[in-house]
């Protein structure tokens, strides 16, 4: 205020409205002149005051960033969910805040995070609007990826990205701007180019997004090769080639396609470097090429990338899709206290994200994970903890719309079936009292089918056969009404909620024969079962709660068949490494047909109790579902 007044005093003309409040002597008395000296003192003094204002309430918006969510949409994306890692892609812009902008969002889109990864790139357009990279990266984040498909509002906003992107690289050319990154984001825009064609008639006759992901591929692949330093080119062709068949990975024989061997020794040849070892979708992409193979070798192929992405995940990290990541392998691989433990950090990171008003990607399918690590395990509290409610299951519209919508099937009253809580069912007939057998009710026939199938197994388990032969009617009615999935049988998100049905109304009616001694009979139903699932495609965790194969051997060893059923176990150690509960099915199997001192029943035993050992409940046969 000082230096402001001593700056009035100085000007050689001076409103009148103002002279009052420039001096202490009378509006018509005569202005002291101040010489030249004192009027350059007043400059500084001002120039440095305002300087001293403008820096401090500047330190004051950084403080605030530091410690602020992101619910005011004012606020910067910079900085706001927490460590993302180093996405190892670059942009040449001359802003600062528009190159950390731009790697923030490209490390949110290997998360597969792409709601925020689009405001992130949005914003850094913002800072630097002929940012090549970032308008590039807008069609990287908005384009197709192996969990979605694209629309045609989709495609025309990325050949849009795309056009602005080889507008500026042409102005940049014309003031002959040149380098290595340069060289770089013009070959990135290349080959993000033939992913996009300009016309609708193009893109229909050339077969569509996959078509055009494979020509995106092969064009990163001889970028790879061009620019040998770098690596992340190598892995922008690996996911373009895995884009153009996603989750199709194998053949009939459970090899890998040519195509994705090829993409596997990418792979392999980047995290075998020292720069790739740790790039972050490398990793990702590693988990998700081999998760699916059908031996347990194939799927081992990818435990070390899952290892060093969950040593990467610190405390502070924030990609919270990659948190998760490394669970699909550990659950594929039987390492399921690993599962449970990654899959917990990233629950908790979502709820962070979602307290900030962030967008995290699929949170519900990292609880889906969780809960069924938990169960192979008997970790029943962290099972139940993160099962979906029953509120969640009854207001079930915006769950069966997400792909894959494959959560309610690990709902709470399934987590009990599991367990054998029956009592605990029971109890919660009040609260599903409101739910009726009609598609058009709150959670809809599929919610229902969930329900009345756990009350009709604890019916059944309690002496309550002609209860629960009354419930099983209800249930076929309800099953009757689930509509077919919007997405066909060959999708890979195809939900398969008509099977999951069926399922249901199978396997009480097993459980219901067995209890009138006709075994036979229930094991033809879970047989049933059993083929029904074969065309369902490759998820993790499963489409269902409950592995069949586990309860068809405990009916073969009711029905005496011990060979068979060691069979049908052994079977299921292939889809469920290390679980206990097909452990102990072969130790009673082995027990049963070679005798108490049978050497395979006592070493398939004490694998039983490894594997339970942090159990919080007890088991006594492989299915509680068919008696505990």
């Amino acid at each position: 205020a000082g230096a402001f007044r001593l700056f009035l005093s100085t000007s050689r003309r001076v409103p009148e409205a103002v002279r009052p409040f420039m001096c202490s002597h009378p509006p018509g008395a005569r202005r002291r002149k101040y010489t030249a000296r004192k009027r350059q003192i007043a400059w500084s003094v001002l120039t440095v005051g305002f300087l001293c204002v403008w820096l401090a309430v500047y330190r004051s918006t950084r403080t605030k960033r530091k410690v602020r969510d992101a619910c005011d949409p004012n606020v910067s994306r910079l900085g706001v969910y927490g460590e993302v890692g180093d996405p190892q892609i670059h942009a040449s812009s001359p802003s600062p805040t528009a190159r950390a902008l731009f790697q923030q969002g490209m490390a949110l889109a290997y998360g597969l995070a792409m709601e925020e990864a689009l405001k992130t790139l949005e914003e850094a357009i913002q800072e630097d609007p002929f940012c090549v990279m970032c308008h590039w990266g807008m069609a990287y984040v908005v384009g197709p990826n192996f969990n979605k498909d694209l629309t045609d509002d989709e495609r025309e906003a990325c050949v849009r990205s795309i056009s602005i992107a080889k507008r500026l690289l042409q102005a940049d050319k014309a003031q002959k701007k040149t380098g290595r990154l340069y060289d770089l984001e013009a070959a990135y825009v290349s080959a993000m180019s033939l992913r996009f064609p300009e016309t609708e008639q193009e893109w229909i006759a050339d077969g569509g997004e996959w078509s055009f992901s494979e020509k995106y591929a092969n064009a990163m692949e001889r970028v790879c090769f061009q620019f040998e330093q770098e690596v992340t080119p190598c892995v922008l062709y690996a996911q373009g080639m895995m884009e153009s068949t996603p989750w199709r990975y194998y053949q009939d024989n459970g090899e890998l396609k040519p195509s994705m061997q090829r993409v596997y020794l990418m792979l392999k040849s980047i995290l075998s470097t020292k720069q790739g070892a740790y790039h972050p979708q490398a990793l990702h992409l590693m988990i998700h090429l081999t998760e699916a193979a059908p031996a347990v070798a194939g799927r081992a192929l990818g435990e070390e990338a899952a290892d060093r992405l969950a040593a990467m995940a610190s405390e502070k990290y924030g990609v919270t899709h990659l948190l998760h990541m490394p669970g699909h392998t550990y659950l594929r691989l039987g390492r399921w206290t690993d599962c449970v433990r990654v899959n917990v950090k990233a629950v908790e990171a979502d709820q962070l994200w979602i307290k900030n008003c962030l967008q995290p990607y699929y949170p519900r399918h990292q609880r889906a994970q969780l809960v069924a690590g938990a169960m192979m395990y008997g970790n029943i509290t962290i099972a139940l903890q993160h099962s979906f409610s029953v509120a969640e299951m009854k207001n079930n519209g915006d769950l069966m719309s997400v792909s894959p919508p494959l959560d309610v099937p690990r709902g709470f009253p399934v987590v009990l079936a599991r367990f054998g809580m029956w009592k605990e069912i029971s109890q919660l007939r009040p609260l599903f009292a409101d739910i009726r057998d009609n598609a058009s009710l709150l959670g809809g026939a599929f919610t229902y089918c969930i329900w009345k199938y756990a009350e009709g197994l604890a019916l059944a388990s309690t002496g309550n056969p002609a209860s629960a032969l009354e419930v099983l009617r209800q249930l076929e009615r309800a099953a009757s009404q689930v509509p077919p999935d919007e997405l066909p049988p060959e999708h890979r998100f195809w939900p398969a909620h008509q099977v999951l049905a069926s399922t249901m109304v199978l396997t009480l009616k097993a459980r219901l024969s067995q209890l009138r001694s006709e075994i036979p009979q229930a094991i033809l139903l879970m047989e049933e079962s059993i083929r029904q699932h074969l065309p369902i495609p490759y998820m993790e965790p499963e489409h269902w709660y409950l592995p069949l194969k586990q309860c068809l051997g405990k009916l073969l060893l009711d029905d005496k068949q011990y060979t068979k059923a060691i069979r049908v176990y052994l079977e299921d150690l292939v889809d469920h490494p290390l679980n206990a509960w097909s452990y102990l099915g072969l130790a009673q199997a082995y027990r049963r047909r070679d005798g108490n001192g049978s050497a395979k029943a006592i070493h398939h035993y004490h694998r039983f109790q490894d594997a339970w050992a942090n159990a919080e409940v007890p088991i006594h046969s492989s299915c509680c579902e068919f008696g505990c």
